[in-house]
């Protein structure tokens, strides 16, 4: 029965932050009301209550969501799974597999863990933006950044460990770095989609490779060389 409950909370917790998204994404941090995350989720305002005890609680469990995705995706990256999807895409590749093509497939199968959905990538700046107005929610943010960047960076360096690679800047400076260019390039994505357009894997193939070529070449100049990535090509 407890695992149920468990369970059960869990799923609506889900909901709640799913339709939190939206509605931030919508309107803002500022302009959503509980009412309206209620009404899009489909629940009470007692069972929101009953999970989250403010709005500020819900933009915090979602810059965490945030750090767990990003976690998730470096993890998968240092795995046997990685290597051999990275193998895979690597098999069908037409043409010459140049350093570059090798990362590429690597940034882009990191990227195909994240989160890269339209309401998603709106609500990060806008949770950014409330956060620096909201002395409650601002240290909390802070401390979820600072987690988050040691999170990461800690996971990178599994990554690199794993794949041998050769690198130009500590993993710190790389995530720092990253961390602002993503949120840019991200932004460039969303205004590059049409009202029917859900996330960014939408997009034109030309157009997504125009929005991107900023993080490949960023990762490109990072990343000397990566030999297990091309050990089978030799």
């Amino acid at each position: 029965m407890d695992t149920q409950i468990t369970r059960r909370r869990a799923e609506t917790r889900s909901k709640i932050l799913d339709a939190a998204i939206g509605v931030f994404a919508d309107r803002g941090v500022l302009g959503a009301s509980v009412e309206e995350i209620c009404e899009r989720a489909g629940f009470t305002r007692g069972a929101f209550y009953s999970n989250y005890s403010s709005k500020n609680e819900l933009v915090i469990a979602i810059l965490e969501l945030d750090r767990d995705n990003s976690a998730q995706a470096f993890e998968t990256m240092s795995s046997e799974d990685a290597a051999q999807v990275i193998g895979e895409l690597l098999g069908s590749h037409e043409g010459e597999v140049t350093r570059e093509s090798l990362l590429k497939f690597a940034t882009d199968y990191f990227m195909s863990q994240q989160k890269t959905d339209r309401d998603f990538l709106l609500v990060y700046p806008e949770l950014r933006l409330y956060a620096a107005r909201n002395p409650e929610v601002r240290d909390a943010f802070l401390k979820t950044h600072k987690l988050t960047m040691e999170v990461l960076s800690a996971q990178l360096d599994q990554v690199v460990e794993y794949f041998q690679i050769s690198v130009t800047m500590p993993t710190r400076s790389f995530i720092e770095n990253i961390a602002g260019l993503w949120d840019v390039i991200m932004l460039h994505a969303v205004m590059e989609m049409t009202p029917r357009m859900n996330c960014i894997a939408d997009l034109p193939p030309e157009v997504l490779e125009r929005v991107l070529k900023p993080l490949y070449d960023f990762v490109s100049g990072w990343a000397v060389d990566a030999p297990l990535l091309h050990q089978d090509q030799e």
